[in-house]
């Protein structure tokens, strides 16, 4: 749908600028009233402190960009411009007093092209599993490489499905085990121990949902032969668990969301360890993978990719290549010196692979696997399996109503393949 930027900005995200920090509310409120005054240099000024408090603030990012071509700044403004078409492909100019004069540069031509790029319709997957257990909404997905069961976590379900590899799914464990299995978020299959990792959090979508347990999260070890919990841990300070991953010795790696902090657990355990608080510095984490046994790649949905030392624990943010979309990555996969993406916080939402440089510090170059096509209707999370990646590609976020699943609108699971290279 196509719509203009000032009515997305203002409906969509200005709001959500306040009960950030009070220094951010006054420099933008002192940027739109140097505007109203006619005063290009105290809106430019004030805009860009707000800017610099706030890095990629869609709202703050198009007064800044208005403030560039006001001041005929036209190359800067193409640059802030182009950071929005890469959150945004369906932001439109072109009735916006503001960037008058920039619609007559060149810049405005070349962005308009970038533009048909990110909104351009690309397919290079194909159906690999329709999945009929009723309206099931699930979020992470884990792949048992010896037995073939996939297994899916549901979010409304509080459960753990398992799907055949003829696509037949039971549910293997739910919260009537155990009330403490709340939305189940993340998955990993343990397979030297022939055991599913999972991690849950309290959210208000999920079944007999009870505010006064928000800020809870818990993880748990499930032994796969006899179904018994080996390991429970429940976190209820502020926790929103959302993915995990296991390292070669078996040690649990837990994304905190909320924390913006990284957990480490292992089996048997009953208290989590804090391995790395990234609270200050991120703000809202996501998934993770490890590129080597000492370096673990992690995704901030805000600010994009990090890289993280192992063994000191030293982190330093993979910069990116100009026009190259990195917004709102959930699912994160390492394959060959690539990084397998999902971004589901970008419109249209998408898959790609990114091309690293040497040091993992850097992308130099991106490959748009899946974009903007009807089946990628929430995609979230993925597995590999050899040079296959088979991803979550519908979870049906979108069709709740007072946190309520709309059991109308919500399809079948869809399972999509990608053959990569």
């Amino acid at each position: 749908m196509k719509y203009r930027i000032g009515i997305l900005l203002i409906i969509g995200y200005s709001l959500s600028i306040y009960g950030q920090n009070d220094s951010i509310t006054f420099y933008y409120e002192q940027a739109k009233k140097f505007k109203s005054e006619q005063s290009l240099e105290g809106y430019l000024e004030n805009i860009q402190k707000a800017n610099r408090l706030r890095p990629h603030h869609p709202t703050l990012l198009y007064h800044l960009a208005a403030a560039q071509a006001l001041s005929q700044n036209m190359n800067s403004t193409y640059e802030t411009l182009e950071q929005l078409l890469l959150m945004n492909a369906e932001i439109s100019i072109e009735e916006e007093e503001d960037f008058k004069l920039f619609r007559e540069t060149e810049r405005y031509t070349q962005l308009l092209e970038l533009q048909e790029k990110l909104k351009k319709s690309v397919d290079h997957g194909v159906d690999f599993m329709k999945i009929s257990q009723g309206q099931f909404h699930p979020e992470g997905i884990a792949f048992h490489k010896n037995s073939h069961q996939i297994f899916l976590g549901g979010v409304h379900e509080r459960a753990v499905t398992s799907i055949s590899y003829e696509g037949i799914a039971h549910t293997l464990i739910d919260y009537e085990a155990d009330t403490a299995i709340y939305s189940v978020m993340g998955l990993e299959v343990d397979l030297k121990n022939n055991r599913l990792w999972f991690c849950t959090a309290v959210l208000p979508q999920m079944k007999e949902y009870n505010s006064k347990l928000d800020g809870y999260s818990s993880l748990f070890e499930l032994d796969l032969a006899s179904g018994k919990l080996l390991t429970r841990i429940i976190a209820k300070n502020g926790n929103t668990f959302g993915d995990l991953i296991i390292s070669e010795d078996g040690t649990v790696y837990i994304s905190d969301g909320a924390a913006n902090t990284i957990y480490t657990a292992r089996s048997g355990d009953t208290e989590f360890r804090v391995w790395k608080d990234l609270r200050g510095y991120f703000r809202n984490l996501q998934g993770m993978a490890f590129a080597d046994a000492s370096t673990l790649i992690c995704s901030d949905y805000v600010s994009g990719l990090y890289r993280i030392d192992v063994k000191t624990k030293q982190f330093e943010k993979i910069n990116f290549e100009p026009a190259i979309p990195w917004k709102g990555i959930d699912g994160l996969y390492y394959y060959k010196k690539t990084i397998i993406a999902i971004e589901n916080g970008s419109n249209p939402m998408r898959v790609v692979q990114y091309e690293l440089n040497k040091k993992l510090n850097k992308v130099v170059s991106y490959k748009t696997l899946v974009q903007n096509v009807e089946s990628l209707n929430e995609p979230t999370q993925g597995y590999l399996n050899k040079s296959r990646f088979i991803f979550l590609s519908n979870s049906p976020w979108r069709f709740y109503e007072n946190n309520q699943p709309d059991r109308a609108k919500i399809q079948p699971t869809l399972l999509k393949e990608i053959q990569l290279k």
